[in-house]
């Protein structure tokens, strides 16, 4: 109707390859008035919006470390009535969203909706990753068409993984090493400052023309998976195994300057 003003929708996203960020894209695409920001450039906003999601990847069965302290402390401040989130995975759903809704409920809020989208799997400091990074777009596809429209009806579920599910990311964690430990470089390394530039979480600095790993990595592996010149690595894991990013996601969509981008109108 001429005249009406619509509210705005918003999403916040945390990525490492670019899975996540396409994800919201996507949903932002089909929404339409939705402005899509990375939880690293967000903390608040005056504006009320009609829906605000969250899409993050899964990290040792549950919620990125960041992503559990963004939540926490600044998504129960947005002004909304529905709140959402989306998890990309490799594997198995996690226990991530019922750590948002568990946050979400200290400050008298609650998740509305939430779903786990199956993707290529990238966690490199683990294991050669698959050849074949379109094997599961079908499935991909599918679940995120899914999640679109529940996202634009404002469906809800509130329905989470079992109590395994829930303590799962303790016990995961003492087996996955964090920090940055076993991060290396090479010399191949030609100090361009890529890592430094998209490491979400700051972690990196170039120090005598190479790059230096502080205590505070996520394990997202953006800076191995898009060195240009395959430089970065985890102990002697990753020299050989292949890299991945999204296809449709390159390392400028990283930066800072790309990480609060404007309204994707439809």
């Amino acid at each position: 109707m001429k005249g009406v003003i619509q509210v705005k929708n918003l999403i916040l996203y945390f990525t490492g390859t670019g899975n996540s960020l396409y994800i919201a894209r996507e949903i932002a695409k089909e929404l339409g008035n939705t402005d899509v920001a990375s939880m690293t450039a967000l903390k608040k906003s005056d504006e009320k919006y009609e829906r605000v999601g969250i899409v993050f990847p899964c990290f040792a069965g549950g919620l990125p470390r960041f992503v559990k302290e963004y939540a926490e402390k600044y998504l129960p401040n947005f002004d909304t009535d529905y709140y959402f989130s989306i998890e990309t995975r490799g594997g198995s759903p996690s226990a991530a969203h019922r750590q948002v809704d568990k946050l979400l409920r200290k400050k008298g809020k609650r998740l509305k909706y939430h779903s786990s989208i199956l993707m290529y799997a990238n966690y490199v400091c683990l294991y050669e990753l698959a050849e074949d990074i379109n094997a599961r777009d079908n499935t991909t596809n599918m679940q995120l068409k899914k999640a679109i429209v529940s996202v634009a009806d404002k469906n809800t579920n509130n329905t989470f993984p079992n109590i395994f599910a829930a303590i799962q990311p303790a016990i995961l964690k003492k087996y996955v090493l964090s920090k940055g430990k076993g991060l290396h470089v090479n010399g191949d390394c030609v100090a361009c400052g890529l890592c430094v530039k998209i490491c979400p979480a700051n972690n990196i600095v170039l120090s005598g023309n190479k790059p230096t790993f502080s205590g505070n990595c996520e394990q997202c592996v953006a800076c191995i998976q898009f060195c240009p010149k395959k430089a970065i690595n985890y102990l002697d894991k990753t020299q050989n195994r292949r890299r991945y990013h999204h296809p449709q996601i390159t390392a400028n969509d990283l930066t800072p300057n790309a990480q609060n981008e404007a309204a994707i109108q439809t």
